[in-house]
């Protein structure tokens, strides 16, 4: 082995290992007598542990021609190829990576930049299994020159139980949304169109869930009310108030209920939605309207009543002023 690539491997194991350097500068090492050749041989074999027992796939990478120095046996064991299927090859020019994290286009951004990440890509082994796998590539100062050091992480069973756990939440929230009593409805901010119904709003409205898709904001409430119902969705969109109360909403037969109509935006895929909770108040606003008529009856029998105790005190007061007048005279002829 020559002196210079002892002394290149020598400067990647430092980066690995500090503690080492630390001993080196110290002469620790030095002052146990061996000679150069055999402490350099000793360093590069312990850095050949780190690099063949790491528990991560490893890339060495030329800074300057994007050529392949060395792969470690972890990533040639989950991918499946051969050494030699890697090395003194461009990264970009090896299958798997074609495409993906290697093109030269990501590689002026890794020279650039000193780093660069993917968080969730798919591979394909050389048998044809998918996986899923975290790349993360790194420059690094080795001597007077740069490497690039790219680490790739299996992920394929964390996003198997990630994927396991987001279907159950899902499963759980759509058992939520279509047996809430209330009707629920998601609209898009910008477009008020709808993107899903539960089965309670389906049941108000009486479009099925594939018809409430097709429809929006402006679809189920009579054309008078448009603009106030409009007015409303801005300002809840807006945060400025929550609840609407006795919206009227038009059905699919054109027949008109209320609802006090609670809102919230929410956040799906990076886009904004308002989710509006429909709660029927039909019933409650008629009893509410014949309340309202009973209330103004039973004011116009009052006024009624005042009316005739007025006019039945005045006829009372006119009476006992009549008979006031005619004991008067009656006197009066008397004394005559």
């Amino acid at each position: 082995m020559t002196g210079g690539r002892a002394s290149y491997w020598i400067e990647i194991y430092f980066h690995f290992d500090k503690k080492i350097k630390y001993m080196l500068s110290n002469n620790v090492i030095i002052n146990m007598k061996i000679t150069e050749e055999e402490r350099l041989k000793r360093l590069e074999l312990r850095y050949r542990r780190l690099f063949e027992t790491a528990q991560d796939g490893i890339l060495l990478i030329d800074f300057n021609t994007g050529i392949i120095l060395d792969v470690n046996k972890f990533l040639i064991d989950l991918l499946g190829f051969s050494k030699a299927d890697f090395l003194e090859k461009h990264l970009w020019d090896v299958g798997i990576f074609k495409d993906i994290a290697a093109s030269k286009g990501n590689f002026r951004i890794l020279q650039n930049k000193g780093y660069i990440r993917f968080e969730d890509l798919p591979f394909e082994t050389k048998s044809g299994k998918k996986i899923n796998v975290e790349f993360i590539s790194n420059v690094y100062e080795v001597g007077d020159t740069k490497v690039i050091q790219c680490n790739i992480r299996d992920i394929t069973e964390r996003r198997w139980l990630e994927k396991e756990s987001l279907q159950a939440k899902e499963e759980e929230f759509r058992a939520i949304f279509d047996n809430a009593a209330d009707g629920i409805l998601l609209a898009d901010m910008k477009s008020k169109k709808f993107l899903i119904g539960n089965n309670a709003i389906c049941h108000m409205l009486g479009y099925n869930e594939e018809e409430i898709k097709n429809l929006g904001v402006m679809d189920i409430h009579p054309k008078k009310d448009i603009p106030y119902v409009i007015d409303q969705f801005g300002r809840q969109a807006k945060g400025e108030f929550s609840l609407s109360r006795d919206l009227p909403i038009k059905r699919k037969d054109g027949s008109v209920f209320y609802a006090d109509v609670n809102a919230t935006t929410i956040d799906i895929n990076k886009k904004l939605y308002l989710v509006g909770f429909f709660h029927d108040t039909t019933e409650r606003k008629n009893i509410e309207e014949k309340l309202k008529k009973s209330e103004e009856g039973l004011l116009s029998k009052i006024n009624e009543l005042e009316k005739f105790i007025k006019l039945t005190v005045d006829r009372e007061l006119k009476m006992v002023e009549l008979k006031k007048e005619v004991k008067e005279l009656e006197e009066k002829l008397n004394k005559k």
